[in-house]
């Protein structure tokens, strides 16, 4: 089975322009997503999936820097654009992550990849948001190449097609699947880059460990520095989406579904 972990980005973002790219520890945001990613054991592979509109092509020389894969695709058809790179790099599941993920964590990565092995045949689907317990900027899912290929085919509604892991995420009796929840809830916690506030927080949490000399902390060692700062959770709080996802934050919907 050969898994390859997608990092869905582009550029455009309006309430943080140029996200990928902001410094966070003196590198692009991006860098720490895709070397965090490059660290897990589990995957065969990363590929950057990007839009082919113009301005995107800086992912591409990115790719191409980390010697990792890119592919050009639809700027609004996520579907689309997510299956023809599992096509392009023969993937039989994709790992989905956003490029705006500063503070995934490899072990995450790893713990989920291996239950999914393991289910071989059982699931076509893994999420670590079925319901949300990891702080936002941790969700990720696990997919495989042929519920890509099905749903390329059959979706024709171009707004399901830009949310197709909500459809998923939504009919567990059509997707068979495995939810990974962290050891308590910290799904109030964002650790994601969509706003100004998020990059302050992630600027602050990054100094602070490469002030340290520690550069491969996990997110038991964020959620622990937080919880001796909470102030610190406090900068971007207000920026908390809870109807963004409505099936990641209806907890006890989701549990009846599962």
């Amino acid at each position: 089975m050969k898994i390859i972990a997608v990092i869905q980005a582009k550029v455009g973002s309006k309430r943080l322009p140029n996200k990928a790219f902001e410094k966070v520890a003196g590198v692009p945001s991006i860098d720490h997503v895709i070397d965090r990613v490059l660290r897990s054991k589990e995957i065969d592979g990363v590929a950057i999936a990007t839009s082919s509109a113009e301005g995107n092509e800086i992912f591409e020389s990115k790719a191409q820097e980390k010697n990792i894969g890119c592919f050009r695709g639809s700027e609004s058809d996520i579907l689309e654009r997510l299956y023809l790179t599992a096509k392009k790099f023969g993937a039989d599941v994709i790992l989905r992550i956003t490029g705006d993920s500063p503070f995934v964590d490899p072990h995450v990565i790893d713990q989920l990849v291996s239950e999914y092995r393991k289910r071989s045949g059982e699931i076509v689907f893994a999420s670590t948001c079925l319901p949300m317990t990891f702080p936002e900027g941790l969700s990720m899912e696990l997919v495989s190449f042929s519920v890509l290929e099905k749903l390329n085919k059959e979706m024709t509604d171009p707004n399901e097609r830009g949310t197709f892991m909500l459809y998923i995420s939504r009919n567990p009796e059509k997707f068979p699947r495995y939810a990974l929840k962290y050891k308590k809830d910290a799904s109030r916690i964002r650790l994601t880059l969509d706003y100004p506030e998020d990059l302050i927080l992630a600027r602050r949490i990054y100094d602070y460990f490469y002030g340290h000399n520690k550069k491969h902390f996990g997110l038991d060692e964020v959620i622990s520095l937080l919880e001796k700062n909470p102030g610190w959770v406090e900068i971007n709080q207000h920026r908390a989406d809870r109807s963004k996802y409505p099936f990641v934050y209806d907890k006890e919907a989701e549990l009846k579904a599962l």
